[in-house]
């Protein structure tokens, strides 16, 4: 009972605010969106909601795995593949959350972004489809995003505009209300990676969040962050071999439990 009571409220949230803090991210705003601190090297699935970010490769691929609150119908499914040619960096990705005939939502993104010196300009357009059950018609949207990001030695601040179009799933509806993120990453001598960021949603309480990272081995990598409003702690582990990188981020709800996420990285 407790359990379909949650499901509901999740779904009822989803449907208020389908785009949560980006076209494809589903449930919260994330702790380790997508998985890592550094835009330098934050992967294909980052760039979804993070246009300005890069790739420390010529060719990604990244799918991730999540299971919301530990709750097996909201299960978050995501694959990516970008692309770096000399100033461009560019690709695609696809995402699934829900269970099909229960509450289902897919996503289609596109994104590319160009670099020059210390700057980096970027876009991403999202395809989102939400449905309850074959009998009953689906609702669409197209979504905007826009972000840039500055470098300078080890400091990197960074801004992200999201649903810049506003649409509305159906006439009538509430359009899906804008987004704004700035944030500043910074790197000490010994290594260690530190960011801040602030989240403002319209019509709602800004929300920030701070998160660290460092690489106690060559192939190790650990991350934590805290997130406020509510409050919210995670912590993850990537490990690196040859072209391949595995992670693994667990984050906790003071209401709804835990959530475990799992990403697979392949780089050339």
């Amino acid at each position: 009972m407790i359990r379909s009571i949650i499901i509901i409220i999740f779904i009822s949230c989803t449907l208020v605010r389908p785009v949560t803090a980006a076209g494809l991210s589903y449930g919260d705003d994330q702790i380790f969106s997508h998985g890592y601190v550094d835009f330098d090297r934050a992967g294909a699935l980052a760039l979804t909601e993070y246009p300005f970010a890069d790739i420390d490769s010529q060719m990604t691929f990244q799918t991730s795995y999540r299971q919301l609150y530990n709750i097996r119908e909201l299960a978050d499914n995501r694959a990516a593949f970008a692309m770096r040619r000399d100033e461009y960096t560019y690709g695609i990705a696809l995402a699934s959350f829900g269970e099909p005939d229960y509450f289902h939502q897919t996503g289609l993104a596109s994104y590319v972004s160009w670099r020059r010196d210390e700057y980096t300009f970027g876009a991403s357009l999202i395809y989102s489809r939400i449905s309850f059950s074959s009998i009953y018609d689906y609702f669409s949207v197209y979504t905007a995003n826009i972000g840039a990001a500055y470098r300078k030695d080890r400091y990197y601040v960074f801004v992200a505009t999201r649903a810049i179009n506003q649409p509305r799933y159906y006439p009538g509806e509430e359009p899906l209300r804008p987004q704004f993120e700035c944030g500043l990453s910074f790197k000490t001598e010994e290594g260690l990676d530190n960011q801040v960021k602030a989240l403002f949603v319209k019509f709602e309480k800004p929300t920030a969040e701070f998160s660290q990272s460092f690489q106690p081995a060559a192939y190790a990598r650990i991350n934590w962050a805290l997130v406020l409003l509510p409050v919210r702690f995670g912590a993850g582990l990537n490990l690196t071999h040859g072209r391949f990188e595995f992670g693994y981020h667990f984050s906790h709800h003071p209401v709804l439990g835990a959530t475990h996420a799992i990403l697979l990285t392949v780089n050339k």
